[in-house]
């Protein structure tokens, strides 16, 4: 009888809901937590986490639209150069016609060619040979832009490549009655580079140089040198290029100003040309001019 009175009175002990016995029983505390001021930092961080889902999925959403707007150029980049190399390639064609029926009229297979008519055809083939240029610019870019174009490196003679170069251009200097002033560099000295693209790149330094210098103008080349690279200069007293637009010039298609001197045409390649080339082969090509005085192309390669 004592162990169960003992029982009865722990359980009596226990307040139970609705009981006398005091204390807080479970729904009564159930009830204080919902009656309880809300916490004023719980809106401040629910609008805080609200701000960054926010802010993240619109930045989210910008890279997205700028990835697909680079796709878009990339694609219309693309479509635009292999639309050119189709053209370029189709042109080729109608020219060598045109050249090959010249070169028969010329060597008189219809017929006697007065003096007349041979000035005539010489002037056919004069534009022949600027279109044929035009073209071969136009796919020498497109090699350069896709990445197809490849480097033969070796040692290359600073003082063959300059000669070579003048030598080719000398008729075009002359009938335009420019003075040419020898070449300054040391037969030793040599460059680690292409032959073919370094003769190429100073061919279109000087080609440019004609271009821009008026008759009885000078053209001068010379070198100088570090224990890492050679600067190769080529330097005219043409019209000069304005500063504001110094890194015009090599960008493709761009022709800076109006100051050219002679009748030939171009697209705007040869010194985005050179200068790609140029960075090829770990070098560069820059530009010092002054309006009135005339400009400065640096071609730099990288010395043996």
């Amino acid at each position: 009888m004592q162990t169960s009175t003992m029982a009865r009175t722990r359980r009596d002990d226990i307040p139970l809901e609705g009981s006398a016995g005091g204390g807080w029983n479970l729904r009564q505390q159930k009830s204080e937590s919902r009656d309880a001021p809300p916490d004023p930092h719980e809106d401040d961080l629910t609008l805080s986490e609200s701000l960054q889902r926010e802010i993240t999925e619109r930045l989210l959403l910008t890279v997205l639209r700028e990835q697909d707007a680079s796709t878009r150029a990339r694609e219309a980049s693309s479509a635009s150069l292999a639309f050119l190399g189709r053209v370029s390639h189709e042109l080729r064609g109608p020219l060598n016609v045109i050249h090959g029926y010249v070169d028969l009229l010329v060597m008189g297979v219809h017929g006697p060619v007065s003096a007349r008519q041979r000035i005539d055809l010489d002037s056919i083939r004069e534009a022949e040979k600027q279109l044929l240029v035009m073209i071969n610019d136009l796919l020498e870019f497109l090699k350069v832009q896709s990445g197809q174009l490849t480097y033969r490196t070796k040692d290359v003679s600073v003082n063959d490549s300059l000669t070579s170069a003048v030598r080719l251009m000398q008729p075009s200097m002359e009938k335009k009655g420019l003075r040419s002033h020898g070449v300054t560099c040391g037969r030793e000295l040599t460059v680690r580079a292409d032959l073919d693209r370094t003769r190429q790149i100073l061919i279109n330094l000087l080609n440019n140089a004609i271009k821009f210098t008026a008759s009885g103008g000078r053209i001068e080349l010379g070198c100088e040198t570090t224990d890492e690279v050679v600067h190769i200069h080529v330097r005219d007293s043409g019209v000069g290029i304005p500063p504001d637009r110094l890194q015009d010039v090599f960008i493709p298609f761009v022709q800076v100003g109006a100051g050219r001197t002679d009748s030939g045409v171009g697209v705007g390649l040869g010194l985005a040309i050179s200068r790609d080339l140029a960075r090829g082969m770990h070098g560069d090509l820059t530009v010092d001019s002054t309006v009135g005085v005339g400009s400065t192309f640096t071609l730099t390669l990288p010395r043996h």
